[in-house]
């Protein structure tokens, strides 16, 4: 009894190891080779297998093989073209993009955090939070503040501190740089600083998150 339980355990742990090296129980072209060298073992000696036919199996064995090969090495070579595309991309950093992010959503009451770039360094700067229609509902003034990327949390409320609708609002940016001339900008554009390739996938960071590059609008 005891060797027979035992047995038993060692065929359900063979039968575990074919499925997990062949999940999806798929024939291979060696298991094809065998097959055919199989039926050659139990062929009838008085009814010998067909000459023709064994070559036209062997033709197509052989034209499986290349067809496997030629998959492989397409799959290979499109990773490598893109990994290649993807890297190229490092050339757009320092350059400015357009993330087409420049909407800032309020839901059940709540803001969020955004960033704002200031082109230059500022002596002074006002970031304004509007409506569609330039209505202004809340405002954030700074002193002087250094050429760069820096973020700014709003909850959702006016100068007031109601909250506003929900609804998608945007900042409008004037300031003052340290040699007296005024500016403006918006959010939604920024420096790229760097460059990120998941798998297939390339992110450029740009503010404070990375973006998929794809998503990007434009590069300038």
């Amino acid at each position: 009894m005891a060797s027979a339980i035992s047995n038993t355990n060692t065929t359900v742990s063979n039968t575990s190891n074919t499925t997990t090296s062949n999940p999806k129980a798929q024939l291979q072209s060696q298991d094809f080779m065998k097959l055919l060298l199989v039926e050659l073992q139990y062929q009838d000696p008085t009814s010998p297998m067909d000459t023709d036919k064994m070559l036209t199996q062997t033709s197509q064995l052989a034209t499986l093989e290349a067809q496997n090969a030629t998959k492989d090495a397409m799959t290979k070579m499109t990773t490598a073209f893109q990994t290649s595309a993807n890297y190229s991309l490092a050339s757009a950093i320092g350059k400015m993009a357009d993330t087409g992010l420049s909407g800032l959503n309020v839901t059940n009451g709540s803001g969020g955090t955004f960033d704002v770039y200031l082109p230059t360094d500022t002596s002074s700067s006002v970031v304004s939070i509007v409506d569609s229609v330039g209505n202004v509902y809340k405002t954030f003034s700074y002193d002087a503040k250094t050429k760069g990327t820096f973020s700014i949390k709003w909850d959702g409320s006016d100068s007031a501190g109601n909250k506003v609708k929900d609804g998608v609002y945007t900042a409008k940016v004037e300031y003052t740089d340290t040699n007296g001339n005024a500016g403006k900008t918006t959010i939604g554009a920024y420096p790229i600083e760097s460059l990120k390739v998941d798998g297939s996938t390339a992110y450029f960071k740009v503010g404070s998150q990375y973006i998929d590059v794809t998503k990007i609008k434009e590069i300038f």
